[in-house]
């Protein structure tokens, strides 16, 4: 069966497509999924009656665009729909963790506040009509948090998958990131100004027995050494290091202070960013 939608209501839509971006905001919204009641996870599904496979529809009050733009202005006849997911607001320490790349599941809309993100864990998709019912509010203010922003939605849906003995052997290391990090002390400093940390399987992943390296990685030099020596760095990172138990196919783990202006990028690209969402969840579930 065919439908051709209304000749004006396309024009309508496909012209005020043209003023949307990926991270705009629409609000207020709903969000759906679906859910089997007497099964229920959540609140919500608890509360649908019936006992068979039902749609959940629940009042978001921000919802943010996940497309990107190239589709978003593609015409509705073509591509009718977009991706959105819900904008929610995170503690500072979750807020910061996830600004630094470590909660995938959340991206950063620093066009909206500090700390308020997408949360890729519920994508919904909806029709492009959806645009006439709110003037777009930018989450993205620039090129470099579109960018951001970009890259995190494809992370957040590639993320590579770890040994499961890696997060029994990081359990002690991430507890410490974590209990440290907003500290006013020379640790806690040194966690705040860490873009990244990434690790290496050597001399795969594969393999029956793992070597693991763990890079912490400030955005460059200068910055890392306006806080400390990088001989301070190296005694800071051994200390941290100690807190990690090799267990399992994991050997032995190591680090060190690695600025991400001196990386070279075969080390980068080698390596893959640690999610603290699923090393927590892992080490949790070991105890």
């Amino acid at each position: 069966m065919t439908y051709d939608p209304d000749v004006a209501l396309v024009q309508q839509v496909n012209g005020r497509l043209q003023s949307w971006r990926q991270g705009d905001l629409v609000q207020p919204g709903v969000f759906s999924w679906m859910a089997i009641p007497p099964k229920a996870l959540t609140a919500h599904s608890a509360d649908i009656p019936g006992d068979a496979l039902t749609c959940v529809v629940s009042d978001m009050p921000r919802l943010a665009v996940v497309s990107q733009t190239c589709d978003i202005v593609r015409p509705c006849q073509e591509r009718p729909y977009l991706l959105v997911a819900p904008v929610v607001t995170l503690g500072e320490r979750d807020a910061g963790e996830a600004r630094r790349g470590s909660r995938p599941r959340f991206v950063a809309l620093p066009g909206v506040g500090n700390q308020d993100f997408v949360d890729l864990d519920r994508v919904m998709t909806v029709e492009k009509s959806i645009v006439l019912t709110s003037t777009p509010i930018r989450g993205l203010p620039d090129e470099a948090s579109q960018r951001r922003f970009g890259a995190g939605v494809a992370r957040s849906f590639s993320r590579f998958a770890f040994p499961d003995d890696l997060s029994a052997s990081l359990r002690g290391l991430v507890k410490h990131i974590r209990s440290k990090h907003d500290r006013d002390s020379l640790g806690g400093r040194a966690l705040r100004i860490v873009k990244e940390i990434r690790v290496t399987g050597s001399p795969s992943w594969d393999a029956a027995e793992i070597n693991a390296f763990v890079s912490f990685c400030p955005a460059t030099l200068e910055e890392a050494t306006s806080l400390m020596t990088e001989e301070e760095w190296d005694v800071l990172v051994d200390e941290w290091i100690g807190r990690a138990k090799p267990y399992g196919v994991i050997q032995s783990v190591d680090g060190a202070m690695i600025p991400l202006d001196r990386m070279r990028a075969r080390d980068y690209l080698d390596s893959d960013p640690l999610d603290l969402d699923y090393l927590s969840w892992s080490s949790a579930s070991d105890d």
